[in-house]
C-alpha cells in the first residue's frame, strides 16, 4: 500500500455577508467585536510547498540543528 503525503489545506473561513449591514450608521462594517483582529504570530513563507518526511536533511549547518544527534566533544570547541 502506497503513502501519500499531501500538503495542508487552508483553514476554511466561514464569512457571513449580512444584507442590513449596509443600511446601518456603522458604514457597513462589522463592530460588534467577534471577528479575531489579532495578527498571526508568524507571516507564512510564500513558496513554502515542500513537506520534509523522517530521514530528510534539512540543512547541512550543525550549528542550526544544535542538540538534535549533534554534540560538542569535551577537549574542543568543534560541533560534530
Amino acid at each position: 500500500m502506497a503513502i501519500t503525503i499531501l500538503p495542508p489545506a487552508p483553514p476554511i473561513q466561514d464569512v457571513d455577508y449580512d444584507s442590513s449591514s449596509d443600511s446601518g450608521s456603522d458604514g457597513g462594517a462589522d463592530l460588534d467585536g467577534d471577528l479575531d483582529m489579532r495578527p498571526k504570530k508568524r507571516a507564512r513563507r510564500a513558496g513554502s510547498t515542500s513537506i520534509v518526511t523522517p530521514g530528510e536533511v534539512v540543512t547541512d549547518d550543525p550549528q542550526w540543528m544544535r542538540g538534535h544527534g549533534t554534540y560538542v566533544e569535551p577537549a574542543t570547541a568543534a560541533i560534530l
